[in-house]
């Protein structure tokens, strides 16, 4: 084996900020690691191509592929501009595909590159300088083809609730796989809550050949779930540690936020409908379903408060869905240290603002023929539903 095999490092984008890629770059230039490769690979005429540094030039024109489909099933083109470190692909979709393209322009990537190891990553990434060799280093200790780590708020985010609340929410999108080097196969699958993400994820090329390539039927989230799941499906074993770690730009503004959120529980859905026999799958597919139900029972008990003609069980209800709610977040960070407690102030004042703005709308706005409109469509409803049971 030689003493520094090329590593090639494929990150998806599109019209990345240029913040983001250039801080990106930087923390990827600056590995300790000598031997590697970037493969950035974008859509066709990406923007993020222009906020690349100056310095990274590159030494050719575009090379377009004649069999694009070989390098990923959904391109309908494929062409690269390579250069001394750094190379950029456009990958091209059918105008049909509706969804994310992170999967093909992963793929394209890896089957453009020529380096022995795989390591993945993405636009909002921030590394260690020695990310790429301490990678390896665990992969050779432990004598493993696949490796994931876990990825944290950037310093700057730390102590925002959106961001605090994507890391110890009550279903994690990013993983934390305790203490110590653990192992996830087909045998123990079941033990885990949560699998490697693409955020920092290693392989040897022979572990991606085995997977197949990574899942491209995930158009919506947990693509990198479900190509984990499809690795160890067919008899693949990653090693996962909370040692290896990236730093990453979480969301924090409540529209993202929320379609993660959406966007997870789709996610779930087709994990399980993919992997129906995996443990993990199952796990997660039930924790959303959960959440589902709960929130379902919470909405269908506020309605019926407002019907009822109680004002003061309208207050009561809201005011224990929200602080229940909030009390699940308080208790998922509980070990962030008590001054980072602070940021969740403002949600219960939100709370408590929407408690007041129900109760005065109940109360005042809400007239008595509105009120009796809205129960004569319930009695209508329900005695629709009796009827379809009989």
């Amino acid at each position: 084996m030689e003493k520094y095999p090329l590593v090639s490092i494929v990150i998806p984008t599109r019209d990345q900020k240029k913040e983001n890629i250039e801080r990106l770059l930087r923390s990827l230039i600056a590995q300790d690691y000598p031997n590697f490769e970037i493969l950035i690979v974008g859509s066709p005429n990406d923007t993020t191509w222009q906020h690349i540094p100056s310095e990274f030039a590159f030494e050719s024109d575009w090379e377009t592929f004649s069999d694009p489909t070989s390098y990923s099933p959904s391109a309908v083109s494929v062409q690269i501009r390579r250069g001394a470190q750094i190379s950029i692909v456009e990958v091209g979709l059918s105008k049909n595909h509706v969804g994310r393209d992170t999967q093909p322009k992963r793929n394209a990537g890896c089957r453009l590159a020529a380096g022995d190891y795989f390591l993945m990553t993405d636009g909002k990434i921030q590394h260690k300088t020695n990310w790429i060799s301490q990678g390896l280093q665990i992969l050779a200790e432990e004598n493993a083809q696949a490796l994931g780590g876990i990825m944290i708020s950037t310093e700057e985010h730390a102590s925002h609730f959106l961001a605090l609340y994507a890391d110890f929410g009550p279903i994690r999108r990013n993983p934390n796989f305790g203490l110590g080097r653990k192992r996830i196969n087909k045998q123990n699958s079941h033990r885990f809550s949560t699998y490697p993400i693409t955020s920092t994820w290693m392989m040897t090329r022979e572990a991606y050949e085995l997977m197949g390539g990574f899942d491209e039927r995930f158009l919506v989230s947990y693509e990198d779930f479900g190509s984990a799941v499809g690795y160890i499906e067919k008899g693949g074993e990653f090693v996962v540690t909370n040692e290896w770690r990236v730093y990453h730009k979480h969301r924090a503004d409540w529209r993202a936020f929320f379609l993660e959120w959406q966007r997870s529980g789709a996610g779930a859905g087709d994990l399980y409908h993919y992997f129906p026999k995996n443990g993990f799958a199952k796990k997660r597919f039930r924790s959303v379903l959960y959440l589902f139900i709960a929130m379902f029972l919470g909405l269908s008990l506020l309605f019926l408060l407002v019907l009822s003609g109680h004002p003061e069980l309208i207050e009561a209800g809201v005011s224990f869905g929200l602080l229940a709610a909030t009390g699940a977040g308080l208790a998922n960070v509980r070990y962030a240290g008590g001054r980072r407690v602070a940021v969740f102030f403002p949600t219960l004042a939100i709370i408590l603002t929407i408690i007041f703005s129900v109760s005065f709308a109940r109360q005042y706005l809400l007239k008595d023929g509105a009120r009796r409109l809205l129960q004569t469509i319930w009695q209508f409803t329900w005695s629709l539903i009796l009827r379809v049971q009989t």
